[in-house]
């Protein structure tokens, strides 16, 4: 089922308080150069706000097992991760594991599709489109 069609004032309102009803009504009276301002604004702090979480690794199976901190990658990062690469990943089970980047597709025609290809275990094979990749992929933060 399609969400229904959004526009920019409508995206925005979804980010701010809607407690704050004087900063929506500007919204509201603004141009549509200063709607875009603010959308491309709150899009950029959605795309680096980028969270610290704990996981556990999926081989260790020890009755209490050792957390690691993990950061999740951004647009800019994802779209530089070479092909070869092994990289550490959110499985479904929500442990770390490891895959290897085996393709990486961009389009010129629109520069934030893209589709990475990756292998994980023996005979296991996923693609990852960017939003995908960025919450699967992640790096290692020191404790």
């Amino acid at each position: 089922m399609n969400a229904p069609f959004k526009t920019p004032v409508h995206a925005a309102n979804e980010y701010l308080c809607a407690a704050d009803a004087e900063l929506i009504a500007r919204l509201e009276s603004a141009t549509q150069d200063e709607i875009d301002f603010i959308v491309r604004a709150i899009n950029y702090y959605a795309e680096h706000a980028v969270q610290t979480r704990t996981v556990f690794r999926q081989g260790d199976r020890k009755k209490h097992p050792t957390p690691v901190k993990v950061k999740h990658l951004t647009a800019d990062e994802v779209r530089s991760i070479p092909t070869g690469s092994g990289m550490p990943l959110i499985l479904n089970d929500g442990r770390l594991g490891r895959c290897k980047v085996t393709s990486f597709r961009s389009w010129k025609t629109d520069p934030n599709r893209i589709e990475i290809g990756v292998k994980y275990g023996m005979y296991e094979f996923a693609k990852f489109d960017l939003e995908e990749a960025m919450r699967r992929f992640v790096k290692e933060e020191p404790c």
